[in-house]
């Protein structure tokens, strides 16, 4: 293939058009989208225009300055919050096409004293939407939830810190589609960091339409991660760290979920749970160091889990009893293929290292690799299961038999370091 290199002088010589020029008409934004930077000051909140820094609002509370801030960018624009303590009494109402910014953890938007409403920042039915680059703290149950996009389409939630609040950290809801999660922080959000619920038919955007989340991290709380009904949903490059309960935990039909290179890590219950879905892809996954089984599927079909390491399931277990590595219950063409399924030898030991009920059928489990799993390595049940080419040395451990116990979790010290980290 010829390639050609031409210089600005060159394209000019072939009839280039000046780019100003070049722009077709109706393209430039209308008076109506502007920039406007917000910031604290001793008499309260300043509104400035973006491009001008000249004042146009100046109110006595955070409420009133972003209510001002919005209705200065009727069809859009991009709102710089500067660093400071903005206590809402309401939820901040997010607008289409608009971009609330902050300018780092140092901006935090917390619920007052007064504060009543289902989350801090909420916006419903919106196109465009963004929110960025601050903290988002609740610490006394006021609000529900940090951030709630409901019904919402193409938005974004990028590199904020939520933390401490009663309900869910993020909450997607009704048929909110193409929207993106990306480098989030869910600190100790009672229930689940992230929580995906009723993404399915029927919306503006179609019919099942995907969400992604990227890169982001849940510590404390309930769950890490958690859906209800959330059809077509990628989870790719995320952490949950030291959660009550199960780490990821899919439901009620959560069809054709991706779940790929993520982590767990002390969890106090299963690192995955998945209940009622169908079409599910676990892939490339480390779960390690848990009290619960390692992978559970239940009433499921059509499940794919390929090249994860599950790693000491069913540590310091309230009762002593062993787990399991992967549960396969009530499923149908369940597919467990190259797997490394261990425990270290300073940790309990595994029941099983695969293990598949008599109510599942037609499941492939093949070329696992399982160490440690002292009732046996694979016990599948189901009707035409076909197990196949899978190693195994049960009676011990490659490694760490004469080591002592290793220690528990500590909690305690996330609970210090989620307290500390509060910036004001």
């Amino acid at each position: 293939m010829n390639r050609r290199r031409f210089s600005g002088a060159g394209l000019m010589a072939l009839g280039a058009m000046p780019f100003a020029s070049a722009i077709p008409d109706g393209f430039a934004p209308s008076p109506a989208v502007r920039d406007v930077f917000v910031s604290p000051s001793p008499e309260g909140f300043r509104v400035l225009d973006g491009a001008t820094r000249q004042e146009i609002n100046r109110s006595s509370s955070a409420d009133e300055a972003l209510d001002a801030a919005l209705a200065e960018m009727p069809e859009g624009g991009h709102a710089t919050l500067a660093s400071g303590l903005y206590p809402l009494t309401r939820p901040l109402i997010l607008s289409s096409n608009t971009w609330i910014q902050g300018s780092g953890r140092t901006t935090v938007l917390t619920a007052g004293d007064a504060f009543r409403g289902e989350a801090l920042i909420e916006g419903a039915g919106l196109k465009g939407a963004a929110v960025s680059d601050l903290t988002v703290y609740d610490g006394t149950g006021r609000a529900g939830s940090g951030i709630l996009l409901d019904a919402c389409g193409d938005c974004l939630i990028q590199t904020v810190l939520v933390q401490q609040f009663p309900s869910y950290g993020i909450w997607l809801r009704n048929n909110s589609f193409l929207c993106e999660v990306s480098g989030a922080k869910l600190a100790a959000n009672e229930k689940a960091g992230v929580f995906f619920q009723k993404l399915t038919e029927g919306g503006r955007g179609g019919d099942f339409v995907p969400n992604l989340v990227t890169n982001c991290i849940t510590y404390g709380g309930e769950e890490g991660f958690r859906t209800e009904r959330a059809i077509v949903l990628n989870l790719v490059g995320c952490v949950v760290y030291q959660s009550r309960g199960a780490a990821f935990h899919l439901t009620d039909m959560s069809n054709s979920v991706l779940l790929s290179g993520c982590r767990t890590f002390q969890a106090g219950a299963e690192a995955l749970l998945v209940e009622r879905c169908d079409e599910f892809n676990a892939t490339s996954n480390i779960f390690c160091w848990h009290r619960g089984h390692g992978i559970v599927l239940t009433d499921s079909m059509w499940a794919t889990l390929t090249g994860n390491n599950v790693i000491d399931s069913g540590v310091r277990t309230a009762d002593g009893s062993y787990r399991t590595g992967i549960v396969i219950r009530q499923c149908q063409g369940a597919v467990v293929n190259g797997n490394n399924v261990f425990n270290w030898g300073d940790q309990a030991p595994l029941a099983y290292g695969i293990d598949e009920n008599e109510q599942s059928r037609n499941s492939v489990i093949t070329s696992n690799n399982i160490n440690y799993a002292v009732q046996g390595a694979v016990r599948a049940a189901g009707q035409g299961t076909v197990v196949e080419h899978n190693v195994a040395e049960t009676a011990s451990s490659y490694r760490s038999m004469t080591r002592p116990p290793y220690p528990d979790f500590t909690p305690e010290d996330l609970e210090q370091f989620v307290g500390s980290q509060n910036p004001f």
